[in-house]
């Protein structure tokens, strides 16, 4: 497996707002990438987690939106592998299951925000907004200190 220690120059890539949108269901993965493409943000949408790290080798990306169960790999392995080719990655979680209410504190990497399905459109969109506009991510205290659960 091959790691890459920077992200690629956002020079090469088109301009805008990437987001990586990591959800096995088709029709979760539809409705946000619409939603959030109408909101102006370039969305590249992975099923797995063999897509989704296909992507970030590829592209800058500003931030994920991962489901934390997936049927290939649960959300939180595909956010380790994401996080090991770039670490100052911006993670939203995404999940139906409240198993992630357990182990959300005691993750090794930050997490913006955790989101149980269904979702609030409006909370999920403002949240992505504000997510992408905190300069202050990457601080642990910072992060962990802004941490919630919608």
């Amino acid at each position: 497996m091959q790691i890459i220690a920077e992200k690629p120059s956002p020079a090469s890539e088109d301009k805008g707002i990437h987001i990586l949108l990591v959800d096995d269901d088709q029709d979760i993965n539809y409705t946000l990438e619409m939603l959030l493409e109408a909101e102006g943000y370039q969305v590249h949408s992975a099923v797995n987690e063999e897509q989704a790290k296909a992507i970030v080798e590829e592209r800058r990306i500003d931030l994920s939106i991962i489901d934390y169960v997936l049927e290939d790999a649960s959300g939180l392995e595909i956010a380790r592998t994401l996080k090991r080719i770039y670490e100052n990655f911006k993670i939203i979680f995404l999940s139906g299951s409240l198993e992630i209410l357990d182990v959300v504190d005691e993750l090794d990497f930050c997490v913006s925000k955790v989101f149980l399905k269904p979702v609030d459109i409006k909370v999920f969109l403002d949240t992505v907004h504000t997510v992408l506009m905190d300069t202050d991510y990457g601080a642990q205290d910072i992060c962990l200190e802004k941490r919630s659960i919608y």
